[in-house]
């Protein structure tokens, strides 16, 4: 059986996606960009790591309406929220957290960094959270899942 995966979804700026696949190269685990989760089978990991971006306050609908739609298969899994978004409010994870175990899931772990953002009105200003995430956010994210 093989131990972890990280579910993830990254748009836009491809935030998620470069600390997903630092991280999975550092930890050795298996990635599956939420888009290709028509052939993922979840019974082969005892951990699933869940990432994604931040849209209009909230984490990205599909990777959400992905965990709301195997729940089931996930209720013996250990399961690790990260998020990425341009402001970095605490209450994103927190509240997507809230809504994992709302599902009747155990949330193990979370973590939250900034990724680089020039939606909507932060284009005008040449984007917010440059250079994140940093290297520094990859290596906190990596001691954060080795820890």
């Amino acid at each position: 059986m093989k131990k972890k995966i990280i579910v993830y979804q990254s748009s836009h700026h491809q935030n998620t996606e470069k600390l997903v696949l630092q991280l999975a190269r550092a930890l050795e685990c298996d990635t599956c960009p939420i888009a290709q989760t028509d052939r993922l089978n979840l019974s082969e990991y005892a951990e699933v790591v869940f990432a994604g971006g931040v849209y209009y306050g909230k984490p990205a609908k599909s990777l959400t309406q992905y965990i709301e739609a195997n729940a089931g298969n996930l209720k013996d899994k250990k399961i690790h929220l990260i998020l990425t978004s341009g402001i970095g409010f605490k209450s994103y994870i927190l509240n997507f957290k809230k809504m994992v175990e709302g599902l009747g899931l155990k949330v193990d772990r979370t973590f939250h960094c900034k990724g680089f953002n020039t939606y909507g009105i932060f284009k005008y200003i040449g984007g917010i959270a440059k250079g994140h995430p940093s290297d520094d956010d990859i290596i906190s994210a990596i001691m954060w899942f080795r820890d």
